[in-house]
């Protein structure tokens, strides 16, 4: 068996967490998921597809968008120029304001 690799949770740096988990361990929300791929997203690589604002890690939506020329989610072309890579003091924000919004409806 090969060891799945952990990356820090975007809500607690120092609590880490396998790739495909998808709730903080020490804080216990959610954490987005990554369209290419199905891991949770990570501070240091995150992007937003830009036709329909879906998180994705940055390296993995462009190879995806390079081979594939549409989001997975909203199967929209998505030109390769209009992928911005989010600072990581943005892309924290953006995780905590989509926890805030699930809060609130549910």
């Amino acid at each position: 068996d090969v060891e799945e690799p952990e990356t820090p949770s975007p809500f607690d740096p120092s609590a880490r967490l396998r790739e495909t988990e998808l709730e903080c361990p020490s804080t216990r929300n959610f954490i987005p998921y990554c369209v290419a791929t199905g891991r949770h997203v990570v501070l240091a690589d995150m992007c937003l597809c830009p036709s329909c604002g879906f998180a994705a890690c940055f390296s993995a939506f462009t190879r995806l968008i390079e081979s594939e020329g549409a989001c997975q989610m909203c199967l929209k072309p998505v030109d390769l120029s209009t992928i911005i890579k989010m600072e990581e003091a943005d892309a924290k924000a953006w995780v905590v304001k989509q926890v805030a919004k699930s809060d609130k409806k549910g």
